[in-house]
């Protein structure tokens, strides 16, 4: 049980450490990021739009939304063509 905690601990202890080096992304990296958060709210919308619980049209204007608002973020200045190509792909519900 000890060597459990003790284990716990260290881990916990690492853990911030980790996460520093996230701070440390290019803005491409971050467009990058900010382009599969939005496609992966497109593709999970689909899934409840395909089960019935979403409406299309909502899912395309909170599509919109975050596109929109990804542009505004300057870390995306001049990645926008990234952004706008998986904005297309996120759009296909199939």
């Amino acid at each position: 049980m000890r060597t459990i905690i003790l284990l716990s601990t260290l881990i916990v202890s690492v853990i911030p450490a980790q996460a520093q080096k996230w701070t440390d992304l290019t803005n491409r990296e971050q467009t990058i990021f900010y382009s599969g958060m939005m496609l992966g709210v497109g593709k999970y919308y689909c899934d409840f739009v395909k089960a019935g619980v979403g409406k299309e049209e909502y899912r395309k204007e909170l599509l919109a939304v975050l596109l929109d608002e990804f542009k505004k973020e300057p870390v995306t200045k001049g990645h926008e063509r990234l952004l706008d190509t998986i904005y297309e792909y996120a759009l296909v519900c199939d």
